[in-house]
């Protein structure tokens, strides 16, 4: 049925009939729930060309008790400061006439409660579920690292939608918490219906937090798995206050870790944040230490595949090229506005007779993004197991030992700063790469993972950025390269450049996965023989068949007209 479909308690409350106009804008089109927290229509407004919206009713317990509406108005007040793809919108409180009711944007799906219902067993595999637990972490996280923290303190499969494309929405974001915690006090009435999500310090009464919140979302990843929350049966209070969570018998070590951590009695021993969560479940350790260090393959008693001469650093030099269109005398502009003016604009180092590309005779044309050249599209088998890898290369741009290019370039600049890597391209039609030099060869046949941090720090947001990889260039042939890119307006695209043209292998898509504007996003390749899957946030957005073999350069692209920082570099070979 859709948004709101699953309410707490049949009850039949007031509400517009099917055919009015609220507030002289919203016209209600049809019921779409009812329960004990209100009465929920399909409505169209008329401001905003009959864009579709969700009415939810006040119940007149509430509605007629000023200080359940001062709350509910500070709830609202906040939760429509949210903005992100996996948060449900709230657009306002309104009222028209004795009623109050909440605007909120409308979504066509069902909630997990029914998408659970409608299975036999009534539960997931690890493999579906992690593609809509990512999109819940995201948005959870997203909300909790607002200052002051945005709190859900309602979460249950009944508060998150899947829209008909995938896309996993919280719904209620303290508002139904303020709606129970309301019709308490003026009932004296506890209300029931999330007790199986409720934490220890929840039920206690303690002051609201994030560990709350993470204990509720481990408890729905723990039905969503075996069918059940952890507790569902006999006096549950209890159970949840006194009583440890059975591991699931079904599940492998690592998720068990994980979901038991946070599912912990002790708030200090759950993950920080619902992404740490996630990478318990994944791998049943706990976090790594912030700080990060150069791993060194050679002390290792382990074989070293051969992307190991990766790691050799007095191996390794660096390049930065621009792919220009035009004349060659636009390629001598000043350095890009982001960064501090001034200097002599360094001579770049091409090695082995390489020439300097404001010399070069021809300079690919550099038309990405326009309309794209689609190659063959093959969607298909995605391994269902997390590969075994071995860590060859790790970057934190703490110092520059690698010797990253550095300085300005014909209209764009390098910088390390602050730990991160840092390109600004001042450039309206060329894009600026930098990469790590690896002297040996590499066999392109191997399984390799590539991940960086990459996020916008200034200018337009329509231009990619992102992971390249390729072979390097020589002076009598083009490069042969890959990128992975994504836009800080929300899609993505993977792009080969042979013979002076780019391909694209995916074209430009949209993914909720992204976090937009200038928030970082995790991006991650990850190539077993001629398959390719491409993560962003860790979450799985697509796989294909496609040529996608490494060679000597690992590095970084950015569009024109913006600035990108880097960070986290890390390249893995897959056993």
């Amino acid at each position: 049925m859709g948004q709101f479909d699953t309410l707490d308690n049949q009850q039949t409350m007031p509400g517009g009939p099917e055919g009015s106009l609220l507030g002289g804008r919203y016209r209600v089109v049809r019921k779409l729930g009812e329960g004990g927290m209100g009465m929920v229509y399909l409505a169209e407004d008329a401001e905003l060309d009959n864009t579709k919206v969700a009415i939810k009713f006040i119940p007149p317990t509430l509605a007629g008790n000023p200080r359940a509406v001062k709350g509910l108005v500070r709830e609202a007040q906040i939760a429509r400061k949210l903005s992100h793809p996996n948060i449900v919108r709230l657009h306002d409180l309104h009222t028209d006439g004795h009623q109050k009711f909440l605007v909120m944007e409308y979504i066509e799906g069902k909630t997990l409660e029914e998408l659970l219902a409608a299975r036999e067993d009534e539960k997931l595999t690890m493999e579906e579920l992690l593609p809509i637990a990512g999109q819940i972490a995201a948005g959870l996280d997203y909300a909790h690292s607002l200052d002051p923290p945005v709190l859900h303190r309602d979460l249950k499969p009944s508060n998150i939608m899947i829209d008909n494309h995938g896309v996993a929405k919280i719904l209620d974001f303290g508002i139904a918490r303020e709606m129970k915690d309301s019709v308490t006090r003026v009932t004296g009435q506890e209300t029931s219906g999330t007790l199986p999500y409720m934490s220890p310090q929840q039920l206690r009464g303690e002051p609201p937090s994030v560990a709350m919140d993470i204990y509720s979302l481990a408890a729905i990843f723990y039905e969503c798995l075996c069918g059940h929350p952890p507790f569902f049966t006999g006096d549950i209070g209890h159970q949840i206050l006194h009583e440890q969570v059975r591991p699931l018998s079904s599940q492998g070590g690592a998720i068990n870790a994980g979901l038991l951590s946070a599912l912990s009695k002790d708030p200090a021993h759950r993950p920080k944040d619902c992404a740490e969560l996630l990478a318990r479940m994944k791998t049943g350790a706990k976090p790594a230490p912030q700080k990060i260090v150069l791993v060194e393959p050679a002390r290792s008693r382990r074989k070293l595949p051969i992307l190991a001469a990766i790691t050799i650093p007095l191996a390794i030099v660096s390049i930065a090229v621009v792919f220009a269109l035009g004349y060659v005398a636009k390629l001598r502009q000043q350095p890009a506005p982001y960064f501090p003016q001034g200097g002599k604009d360094p001579v770049p180092y091409f090695p082995e007779g390489g020439k300097d590309p404001a010399t070069m005779d021809e300079i690919p044309t550099y038309e990405f993004p326009p309309t794209p050249i689609f190659a063959e599209d093959i969607k298909g088998y995605e391994s269902k197991e997390i590969p075994q890898t071995y860590e060859l290369f790790r970057e934190d741009f703490s110092d520059n030992i690698r010797q990253w290019a550095t300085g300005s370039f014909f209209g764009y600049r390098c910088d390390l700063y602050q730990g991160q890597y840092i390109i600004a391209n001042d450039l309206d039609d060329r894009g600026a790469n930098t990469w790590t030099w690896s002297a040996p060869s590499v066999d392109p046949s191997a399984g390799f993972e590539i991940e960086a941090d990459v996020r916008h720090v200034a200018g337009a947001t329509n231009t990619p950025s992102g992971i390249f990889w390729g072979a390097r260039p020589r002076p009598e042939g083009d490069l042969v390269g890959f990128f992975f890119a994504i836009l800080a307006d929300g899609q993505y695209a993977y792009v080969k450049w042979i013979d002076g043209a780019w391909i694209f292998l995916r074209g430009w898509t949209s993914s909720s996965q992204i976090y937009t504007g200038d928030s970082s996003n995790r991006l991650t390749v990850r190539v077993q023989g001629y398959w390719l899957t491409l993560l962003i946030n860790g979450q799985i957005v697509d796989s294909t068949a496609a040529e996608a073999s490494m060679g000597e350069l690992i590095g970084f692209h950015v569009g024109g007209r913006q600035a990108v920082a880097f960070d986290n570099l890390v390249v893995r070979s897959i056993e």
